[in-house]
């Protein structure tokens, strides 16, 4: 009876980790939760690029007009692809780090 108790004690123990890893919400990637801000040339605003797998976000500022342009993302390795839901045209990028370089544009990790 004391290993039957000491076994179910276990098997409880192990089955309440397993819950808390499974609850828990991970990044599916390493763009997965982040935000990537850079300044345009000359100070004429600013661009943000939000990832929530597997979308993004991406808000162009210039002169108190924002642009929002949404869709998906994949990211392979360090190459990445931005895929727009209107149009579906790509644009791709590569990642290294704290550093997002999209079409020739670096963005920093915020």
């Amino acid at each position: 009876m004391k290993n039957f108790v000491k076994w179910f004690g276990i098997i409880a123990f192990v089955a309440i980790i397993g819950l808390a890893f499974a609850a828990c919400d991970l990044p599916k990637d390493d763009l997965d939760g982040t935000t990537w801000t850079t300044t345009l040339p000359e100070g004429a605003g600013t661009m943000t690029i939000e990832f929530v797998s597997p979308d993004y976000t991406l808000t162009q500022s210039v002169g108190g007009t924002s642009i929002t342009q949404k869709g998906t993302y994949e990211i392979s390795g360090s190459n990445v692809t931005l895929t727009a839901k209107e149009g579906g045209d790509k644009i791709k990028g590569t990642l290294s780090g704290d550093k997002l370089t999209i079409e020739g544009v670096d963005f920093k990790k915020k």
